[in-house]
């Protein structure tokens, strides 16, 4: 038997016990120092009363330890003290105005706790004052209990008084400036006084505990939730820097209990406090503009984990059934948004470095790899994606551009015209394929050699048009070119892609300008767009600084390789196999047609890159060709 565990055990057991008796300590601490102050402000009151009784008064001051001695001039000095100053015992501070104890009564909260937390912050700011007041509490620490308490309490007087409830609408106005944003010198200033254990979340953060209690009963009160005990809040800055917080109800248990264990999963633990400290770092996990986009990403990833979808992130995890059922469940309940999908999956993404410990409500700092890693462990080269991501936006916009100015003019004069007006077709008549090509970055293998022998074999020009290209020549290369661009996930013309958008662009009709050319357009675009949301999510990923990168992106990107590697699983599991043995390469076939992957296909699973199906396409090519593969 190894006694490793036991020991860890009794020193973890300590460590509790020990932290629980400072948390009472503190607890009775400042609970003392409340009742002192409460004393001492009933002696002064009686003291400067004109039928008080003055022994009753010297007694309460007395027993409040903040009036030093009882003779008649130390009382009459400390009641004047408290007409001109204001403080901890010793500790004074010249009150600002006259009108300071009017401004500071909590019959008007957002005045009176401006006041006293704009009047702190000054003093704070000051290094002579901060030292005195370091002195002070360190030798008295019940005044210290009673400073933090009236930062909490004028804190919680500040929120207050920026929430009112609409009289029209009857909804809790949620916007509101935290104290700790507009006075942050005094609020750094308690955390530095008060420094916590580790996992222990910050003096300051106590105002925001009150807060989001406060918040929750308002709703109770006002009838908008039934379960304080089932209520989250979900809180987001808004453009002029104030924090909009709102209240979600988990009212179905089933729900609760996913999000439980999405929390604990993450590391943040499944009880309320956990699950609340999940929500408050959501930003961690996944983005969000506002609460109410929050709240349904996070109940999709409620309904994923669920169904047993977190299993798909881990290595091998799920079947053959889990990999269908998710990739249609993806496709019902998000279309052809891939972002929103991937950023619904990221909350059941565990990385490593989710292992660091929770401390309070701020964001956890850990220590991330460079980005370029992450992208790398998910299949994915960073520059790569910034790349085809920049030409599939310039193939989309061009083919928008195109297919709007088609509407109206469909005939071959028009063509030309629409095409060269949004960029396509830059030689004249006379062009030459090695200039033309030598426009675009290539990928290995792939020059203008190559690429004109996949346009003659392709049927998209003549041996002797390649050697004399004409306008509409022009034009459908260069069409080709960027859709080709947009499809490699590195950005960069290559054989494969280049033929298979060829094909493509056949399929629609467009060089031949028949009626159908819009619609065929139509659908490329889909596809383009459809490709250009996944892209999106990875770009802006790709974008981030080196310094900004964190847990949230590296999420992203692995969300994202689960995505892609479910569905490329699921479409090779449900192709139609064929019937009977494919015959044999270089064997014609009849009855083939063109696939919108751009290969030719016999309906029966089979795939070819020409039309008398002489050349099988192999699975990983057609899954690249539908955007399945990166």
């Amino acid at each position: 038997m190894s006694w490793v565990p036991f020991l860890q055990g009794v020193v973890e057991g300590k460590r509790e016990m020990d932290a629980e008796a400072a948390a009472q300590r503190k607890a009775n601490m400042e609970a003392d120092a409340a009742k002192k102050k409460l004393l001492f402000d009933a002696g002064v009151g009686i003291f400067k009363s004109k039928e008080g009784d003055k022994n009753v008064a010297a007694q309460l001051i007395k027993a409040s330890g903040m009036g030093g001695g009882v003779d008649w001039t130390t009382l009459a000095n400390t009641v004047n003290n408290v007409d001109s100053s204001f403080g901890y015992n010793q500790l004074q501070f010249p009150k600002p105005f006259k009108k300071w104890e009017e401004d500071i009564r909590p019959d008007n909260k957002l005045r009176a706790g401006g006041t006293w937390l704009r009047t702190m912050n000054d003093i704070v700011r000051k290094p002579e004052e901060r030292q005195r007041m370091r002195e002070h509490f360190f030798q008295n620490p019940q005044d210290f209990a009673a400073f933090k308490t009236d930062v909490f309490t004028y804190g919680d007087y500040y929120i207050d008084g920026q929430r009112k409830i609409n009289p029209v609408s009857g909804e809790i106005e949620s916007e509101y400036i935290h104290p700790q944003d507009a006075y942050k010198s005094l609020f750094n200033f308690l955390n530095e006084l008060d420094p916590q254990a580790e996992n222990q979340p910050k003096a300051s953060d106590q105002v925001t505990v009150n807060a989001h209690a406060k918040l929750i009963q308002k709703e109770l009160n006002v009838g908008n939730i039934s379960s304080p005990d089932k209520a989250f809040i979900f809180s987001f800055r808004t453009e002029d820097g104030k924090r909009k917080e709102s209240v979600v109800e988990f009212a179905d248990p089933n729900q609760l209990d996913a999000l439980g264990r999405i929390s604990a999963n993450l590391g943040y633990g499944a009880d309320k406090e956990g699950v609340q400290k999940f929500i408050t770092n959501f930003s961690d996990v996944a983005r969000a503009e506002d609460a109410e986009s929050a709240y349904s990403t996070l109940l999709s990833a409620v309904e994923m984990e669920q169904f047993g979808f977190g299993d798909l992130a881990r290595t091998m995890g799920g079947n053959q059934a889990m990999n269908q059922q998710f990739a249609n469940y993806v496709q019902e309940e998000f279309g052809g948004d891939r972002r929103a999908a991937i950023q619904a999956y990221a909350p059941l993404i565990k990385l490593k470095e989710d292992n660091v410990p929770v401390i309070g409500f701020n964001k956890r700092r850990v220590k991330m790899k460079p980005a370029d890693d992450y992208f790398k462990a998910n299949g994915l080269n960073r520059s790569q994606v910034i790349d085809q991501y920049e030409a599939n936006q310039t193939a989309l916009r061009q083919l928008k551009q195109l297919d709007e100015l088609l509407k109206n003019d469909n005939t071959p004069t028009g063509l030309k015209a629409a095409m060269q007006s949004v960029g396509f077709g830059i030689f004249g008549e006379g062009g030459q394929l090695q200039q033309f090509f030598g426009s675009f970055e290539t990928a290995e293998g792939t020059d203008a050699a190559t690429l004109t022998e996949v346009a003659v074999r392709s049927g998209f020009l003549s041996p002797e048009s390649a050697k004399n290209l004409s306008v509409i020549d022009s034009l459908k290369l260069s069409l080709a070119a960027q859709m080709a661009r947009a499809v490699d996930p590195s950005g960069r013309l290559s054989n494969q892609d280049f033929e298979i958008q060829l094909r493509r662009l056949g399929q629609t009709g467009l060089f031949v300008s028949k009626p159908q050319a819009t619609a065929g357009l139509g659908q490329v675009i889909s596809d383009f767009e459809n490709n250009s949301t996944r892209l999106a999510v990875l770009y802006e990923v790709a974008q981030v600084p080196a310094g900004e990168f964190g847990k949230r992106e590296a999420r992203i990107l692995k969300a994202d390789g689960v995505i892609r590697r479910i569905e490329s699983a699921n479409y090779v599991a449900t192709a139609p196999k064929p019937s009977v043995e494919p015959p044999a390469a270089e064997e014609p076939k009849t009855g083939l047609v063109l696939d919108p992957s751009g290969y030719y296909t016999d309906g029966q699973g089979n795939f070819f890159t020409d039309e008398q199906g002489t050349n099988p396409a192999s699975p990983e090519a057609v899954l690249k060709a539908i955007g399945m593969e990166s």
